[in-house]
């Protein structure tokens, strides 16, 4: 009687890395034909400063189609049909409420950027500080538009 020994045949798997096993979790019990397993990574890997730079180029986009409309509605605007101011007052009263007007809507622009620009930094502290300054910028526009009234009335009394 011969005895033959049986010798298991090498295996061309790669062996599993350590720590693998927690990556991919369990597969369900198989109950019919079952998807292939999705990558762990997709290659190359997205990059964080992508979705900043993308940010960034719709945020100037937004500007732009913000500033041309502006632009549009400026050009296409009628002259308004009033009456010619009777005095000096009525003119230096109409160049305020311009003037107001005006500095509102900068303050408006500045605040909305830097509320956008906080938003999109991303923890960066120079984009946090650059926001900052703009909302900063923002509240000395608001208060310049509402100090414009009195400011114009202190000096038309220096000039009276």
């Amino acid at each position: 009687m011969t005895h033959h020994t049986v010798h298991p045949q090498p295996t061309t798997a790669r062996p599993t890395p350590p720590g693998a096993a927690e990556l991919r979790p369990a597969a369900p019990p198989a109950a019919g034909p079952q998807p292939p397993p999705r990558p762990l990574l997709r290659w190359p890997a997205p990059q964080a400063g992508h979705r900043l730079l993308t940010a960034r180029r719709r945020l100037r986009r937004t500007a732009a189609a913000g500033l041309l409309s502006a632009l549009v509605v400026l050009a296409a605007a009628s002259p308004a049909w009033a009456d010619p101011p009777a005095s000096l007052q009525e003119v230096i009263g109409r160049v305020t409420s311009w003037l107001v007007g005006l500095a509102a809507a900068l303050a408006t622009l500045f605040l909305t950027y830097g509320a956008v620009r906080y938003l999109t930094a991303g923890g960066d502290p120079g984009n946090v500080e650059k926001a900052k300054t703009a909302l900063r910028s923002a509240g000395i526009g608001y208060g310049l538009a509402l100090l414009a009234p009195l400011i114009v009335t202190v000096l038309a009394s220096f000039v009276s």
